[in-house]
């Protein structure tokens, strides 16, 4: 789950990006499987740093910090 103001909003957002979420609650469902690749995470991660204002918490500075990594080999 990655918290997120407004879940529907950002679904609707990401989903024009090819990026397939569920809304839950204050969040959304990132659910990854065997068929995604590196890619994939990389294009989620790029479109929630771009729509940052809907996810609340995640980048705060009272927050932990988080920090979002791909290794490449």
């Amino acid at each position: 789950m990655i918290r997120c103001r407004e879940a529907g909003e950002a679904c609707g957002l990401l989903a024009k990006q090819g990026i397939v979420l569920s809304p839950r609650y204050d969040g959304l469902r990132v659910s990854l499987h065997l068929c995604n690749t590196r890619g994939d995470v990389d294009a989620l991660l790029r479109e929630i740093d771009h729509n940052r204002v809907l996810f609340e918490g995640l980048f705060a500075a009272q927050d932990a910090e988080v920090e979002l990594n791909v290794t490449r080999e």
